[in-house]
């Protein structure tokens, strides 16, 4: 019980973190339109599973922080490796991918491929906490 608990703070964590790292994204950088707070939207549509997790875990919460998680990672995938008319990707295909980059976008492009990586680790965390449910039904059946 402590060990699904600690997982589910952990979790939560890396969920809590995530969703700082996409307001503070959607503050700090140049985006088009409605991008910026369709960013803040999605971050706090996150906060309630995190709560969940934090207050001791649901399978339900861990279901949706996987699909959300990867979700989004793969939108930031596609921002970051070539969206066409986005600051971070849209590169010519004859052309270096540099020289089609505004100055900000090198630092932004980094941020976007930390943030990738963070998803995918909360996604994995969630997912390996959900299977644990499973292999040992004993633990909690939220």
């Amino acid at each position: 019980m402590v060990l699904w608990r600690l997982g589910c703070r952990a979790v939560a964590l890396g969920s809590a973190l995530a969703v700082v790292a996409h307001i503070g994204m959607a503050v700090t950088m140049r985006h088009d339109g409605l991008l910026a707070p369709a960013m803040v939207a999605m971050a706090l549509m996150c906060l309630p599973c995190t709560v969940a997790l934090w207050r001791g875990g649901q399978a339900g919460a861990l279901r949706m922080l996987i699909g959300a998680s990867a979700a989004m990672a793969l939108v930031h995938l596609a921002l970051v490796t070539g969206l066409p008319g986005h600051a971070h990707g849209g590169h010519r295909h004859a052309a270096p991918v540099a020289a089609d980059l505004h100055p900000e976008a090198g630092s932004g492009a980094m941020s976007m491929l930390l943030l990738i990586a963070l998803e995918l680790c909360v996604a994995y965390a969630a997912a390996h906490l959900l299977r644990s449910l499973r292999v040992r039904p004993g633990l909690a059946r939220p």
